[in-house]
């Protein structure tokens, strides 16, 4: 699923921080979803990881995948996040979050949606890389 259409875009504070964002794969066709809105609220919510509560000190890339479904009255967006070693590109861990919602399906409802998976899968990292 990840093989075909990575962006390898990696944030550029990466060097500077121990949790960066690493590839973003555009979103399907048609999901009104822009790759820049998933890659920015991957960045933001990154930003709010606490990272002196974690065991593993070492630096980590996290590349980000966002499947939808939209139905008649639900929008479902599901995110699946790679976690790897920064230095030698080892998989950590695979992080599977998502969110959805019903109503009236518009452009910002399905933004709502995506930045809400996103964030779900964010949240779920410091349990990957252990927290004290």
């Amino acid at each position: 699923m990840l093989a075909g259409a990575l962006l390898a875009t990696p944030d550029v504070r990466a060097a500077d921080e121990s949790i960066a964002v690493g590839e973003v794969t555009p979103p399907p066709a048609g999901s009104g979803i822009d790759v820049s809105l998933l890659r920015d609220v991957a960045a933001d919510e990154i930003r709010q990881i606490d990272a002196s509560r974690l065991r593993d000190r070492r630096k980590v890339v996290v590349s980000f995948a966002l499947t939808g479904a939209v139905a008649e009255r639900t929008i479902a967006c599901t995110v699946n996040a790679m976690v790897r070693d920064a230095r030698t590109g080892v998989m950590i861990g695979i992080i599977e979050a998502g969110a959805h919602a019903d109503g009236p399906v518009s452009a910002e409802l399905r933004r709502q949606v995506a930045r809400a998976a996103v964030r779900n899968a964010v949240q779920r990292i410091p349990r990957v890389l252990g927290v004290r």
